[in-house]
């Protein structure tokens, strides 16, 4: 989650901070990406001229290309929403026995026979994913309960499923309130996959 830190130590969260009035110096969401771009690139150990490239060629796209590598970079809702959104389009890929654990138990005589069923259904890969979904009880549970077992790199990193946290913090100017202007220091959360 996003939080910022005022001068008296209250803490917005991200929401709250999109609603404040800022002005002039207040980051823009592709600036941030783009730090976060250039500080992964030097965690990485990439060459200064890779690093000078990567940057020049980024076009504020959430995908970007760096020597070959393709990488997507996102803020935390950003990465909840694409998260969410690959689980829906695959239930039928995830562990019979996950997805058991998430349809109605009113409806459960045999729970073997369940996970049996369930793994008849998958047979029919993609076309099964309308049947696994009506079986789900709640699927904001159910896609809380897959970020939480296997992290969101996991659906968002074809690479290794790694997700990289970079935290950009940075001073941001409010709009002035009689005159006098609100500096609050802000610490920005942005997660880079490899794809």
């Amino acid at each position: 989650m996003n939080t910022t830190e005022t001068n008296d130590n209250a803490v917005i969260n991200s929401n709250e901070h999109k609603n404040l009035s800022l002005r002039g110096e207040a980051p823009q969401e592709h600036s941030l990406k783009a730090k976060a771009l250039k500080q992964y690139l030097e965690d990485q150990h990439c060459e200064e001229s890779e690093i000078l490239e990567a940057l020049e060629e980024y076009d504020n796209e959430d995908n970007v290309s760096v020597n070959g590598e393709e990488l997507l970079i996102l803020f935390d809702d950003e990465a909840d929403k694409k998260s969410k959104e690959y689980i829906l389009d695959t239930l039928w890929a995830f562990n019979p026995d996950f997805i058991a654990a998430h349809v109605n138990n009113d409806c459960i005589d045999d729970y073997s026979e369940l996970v049996k069923s369930i793994s008849v259904i998958q047979q029919q890969c993609e076309s099964a994913n309308s049947a696994v979904k009506a079986m789900i009880d709640d699927l904001e549970d159910f896609v809380q309960d897959a970020i939480s077992a296997d992290g969101r790199g996991h659906f968002l990193s074809s690479y290794d499923g790694n997700e990289h946290e970079v935290c950009i913090k940075i001073d941001e100017k409010l709009e002035a309130s009689k005159g006098h202007p609100t500096f609050v220091s802000a610490t920005h959360y942005i997660y880079i996959y490899r794809v």
